[in-house]
């Protein structure tokens, strides 16, 4: 091995797994990080010693079980096709192109997503020069619009990157309108509440009782009583009710005058009136007169 040092600023990536179907990915990873690193510029040798240290402790085994002449073992090119001889099984290309041929766009899938796995898959089908068209042709027929897929194949020069485009535009368009149809639902329930939560301002209406009829009337629409005054004194008994304080301090003489001022005073509401006042038979009025006013 070199007994070069080499300083890096950028971390190699994780120890591998040593599992065939991950070596891949991990390779590539440290294909980046030789390039950002500029492991690249240093010697083969300083190249050859960093890639199997970061690989791991199997990766010395393995590299001693390779047949190599004592130059190639010092030749990185060498040793990474001998790596990946020992973990790449020859591909079935039959199997990986159904694989990619099967692929579609899932459930709430991003296209980003959807394109960059067919893009994977491409990898291990042998297209060559058809690469391009395959995917694109893919991406067609796999989204999930299918009003789009439809659009798409009526396009006699779609290209790849376009057929890419429209997805991602249409994708953003539909997220906008999502958006918007939520923002609009929230606006009407807000102005609906309103609408419910309104109350038109009470009408005071006074009106006179008329013979035999209580002195107390509701308004249907307003939380507070309309009340009228009673007749003169001189009416005939029990013909009529009339209207006496329950404490005193609120009125003199309440019976006998109009209450309907008193009460528009007071604004009192339903409740807080029939506290403090109470109806009373004609014949009742000459008992209670003297002790409440």
């Amino acid at each position: 091995m070199s007994k070069e040092m080499a300083s890096f600023t950028v971390a190699p990536p994780d120890k591998f797994s040593f599992r065939p179907n991950d070596w891949p990915k991990w390779i590539t990873r440290f294909e980046r990080f030789r390039t950002a690193s500029e492991l690249d510029k240093k010697s083969q040798e300083t190249q050859v010693a960093t890639l199997i240290y970061s690989m791991g402790v199997e990766a010395d085994e393995i590299f001693n079980s390779f047949t190599m002449t004592t130059e190639a073992r010092k030749e990185y090119d060498a040793v990474k096709a001998k790596f990946e001889g020992h973990f790449i099984i020859k591909r079935n290309v039959i199997f990986e192109r159904a694989k990619f041929n099967l692929r579609v766009q899932k459930e709430n899938e991003p296209v980003d997503n959807f394109k960059t796995e067919l893009f994977t898959l491409a990898q291990h089908c042998n297209y060559c020069n058809l690469h391009d068209e395959m995917v694109r042709d893919r991406i067609v027929v796999g989204l999930k619009d299918k009003s789009l897929s439809e659009k798409l194949q009526l396009e006699a020069e779609l290209t790849l990157e376009n057929a890419i485009n429209q997805a991602r535009q249409r994708e953003l368009v539909r997220q906008q309108q999502g958006i918007i149809r939520q923002e609009g639902q929230m606006i009407g329930t807000s102005n609906v509440d309103k609408i419910k939560s309104f109350r038109p301002k009470p009408e005071y209406k006074h009106t006179k009782p008329t013979q035999n009829s209580n002195a107390k009337q509701y308004s249907k629409n307003a939380d507070v009583v309309v009340v009228t005054y009673t007749k003169e004194m001189s009416v005939q008994p029990n013909s009529l009710f009339v209207i006496v304080a329950k404490e005193k301090g609120i009125g003199k003489s309440v019976a006998k005058q109009n209450l309907w001022p008193k009460y528009k005073e007071l604004k009192m509401t339903k409740n807080s009136f029939l506290e403090k006042f109470i109806l009373i038979n004609w014949n009742q009025m000459h008992h209670v007169h003297g002790k409440l006013i």
